[in-house]
């Protein structure tokens, strides 16, 4: 089980680690069962992704690119 606190310290180390992956639209929080999880929204499929980052569970989602909208 991840609290909110231990969530956002994992999110923060990871999103750093993944800066630059080509793959990688975000990184977010979620709930998840238990507790909280770290999201990465994905562009398409990554293969090379940890399951867990500082004992927070990881999951990703391909949501496929993200374009800003103009107004």
């Amino acid at each position: 089980m991840s609290d909110l606190a231990a969530a956002r310290a994992a999110k923060a180390r990871l999103a750093a680690a993944l800066a630059g992956h080509p793959r990688v639209n975000g990184v977010g929080i979620a709930r998840g069962d238990g507790g909280h999880v770290v999201k990465i929204l994905l562009t398409e499929p990554a293969d090379d992704l940890p399951s867990e980052q500082d004992g927070v569970p990881v999951v990703s989602e391909v949501v496929g690119p993200i374009h800003r909208r103009a107004f």
